[in-house]
């Protein structure tokens, strides 16, 4: 195999244990072998926004999800939870999934250089919530301002028109829609009040937000859910449904463009939080930079939070007058399943 091709094998390759981590037996098994595939290789190397993985395998779920009726599409739609009722074991997907690739490349490497991964799991609300409420006491329980970058279609704008189930503990409307239940992990509490912090202003920022009213889009934000994961698709369903009665105000553009018009309109009495959910983890060091230095910039006039909820870790940073106070909220699953609360 071409040497250049290692970093892009050893990331399928990681990211087929990070499928088998979350219980998706089909994408555990599809990226082990694109890993040792030269030819998948150079195919996913047409992805122009990394993760590379997450995209190859959301543009093919995108085309089945379509459904063209050519035999290779028809064959592999087996293999997938979200196509079939009774899926095939996975361990015999490969040969069905190489097959339509390769006849479908036409159609991918487009996807490939257009689309990128996008928030679409709706249970990262459930460390937003005790991450809000945190901010929420910490300033004399002032009213939020939220601004997410990289909202995708705004789903984590609506944290408040969602219950919530940790087990242990329970917060929100308990009629709600949309419930989420998340495992509270550890000895510490989470912190949880009667009422929800108030947040009459809210904005999302992202370089290609997703119109759900679209068909063509909603397939985009439904394809980036795992096939086998069929409770994340109920539960993206009924949350897609309560934006479409009532969407938030999205602007399009790059975060480090944007943000520093934007947070000229924040109103000065409330408290402004700036957050993110798996959405830098795609960005240059250089970006993430960038964007960092207009949040401390902003703070030389207001107090700003910078919640950072990356890999497995929730990491607020509270700037104000050009300082930083750092600290570590929650351990937490990527896709919203447990929480351990720390801070």
């Amino acid at each position: 195999m071409d040497e250049r091709l290692g970093p892009l094998a050893r990331s399928f390759t990681a990211w087929s244990i990070d499928a088998r981590d979350h219980e998706c037996p089909l994408y555990e098994e599809l990226a082990a072998q694109v890993a040792r595939d030269e030819e998948m290789l150079r195919l996913a190397e047409e992805v122009r926004r990394p993760p590379a993985t997450n995209v190859l395998f959301a543009a093919v779920h995108f085309l089945l999800l379509g459904a063209p009726q050519d035999p290779t599409a028809r064959e592999l739609a087996r293999w997938y939870g979200s196509l079939v009722a009774t899926p095939l074991p996975p361990a015999t997907a490969y040969p069905a999934f190489r097959a339509f690739v390769l006849e479908h490349r036409a159609e991918l490497v487009p996807l490939l250089h257009s689309r990128i991964t996008q928030t679409n799991e709706t249970r990262r609300a459930a460390y937003l919530l005790p991450a809000f409420t945190a901010i929420h006491r910490a300033s004399g329980g002032r009213a939020l301002a939220l601004i997410d970058i990289g909202c995708s279609a705004g789903i984590h704008l609506l944290w408040d028109r969602f219950a919530y189930d940790y087990g242990s503990a329970r917060a929100g409307d308990p009629n709600a829609s949309v419930t989420i239940r998340c495992e509270l992990r550890g000895a510490q509490p989470l912190p949880l009040d009667d009422r929800f912090p108030l947040c009459p202003w809210r904005l999302g920022i992202d370089l290609n937000p997703l119109d759900l009213t679209d068909p063509v889009e909603r397939r985009w934000l439904e394809s980036l859910i795992w096939p086998d994961h069929a409770g994340r698709r109920a539960l993206a369903k009924s949350a897609i449904a309560q934006l479409l009665a009532d969407p938030p105000r999205i602007v399009r553009g790059d975060a480090v463009v944007v943000l520093a018009r934007e947070l000229e309109a924040v109103p000065p009495e409330l408290e402004l939080v700036v957050y993110h959910c798996h959405a830098l983890c795609q960005a240059l060091a250089e970006e993430i930079a960038a964007f960092g230095a207009t949040l401390l910039a902003h703070s030389s006039r207001r107090r700003v939070h910078w919640l950072a909820c990356e890999a497995d870790e929730v990491i607020l940073r509270s700037l104000d007058h050009g300082t930083t106070v750092e600290r570590l909220l929650a351990k937490k699953d990527g896709h919203g399943r447990w929480i351990e609360w720390k801070s």
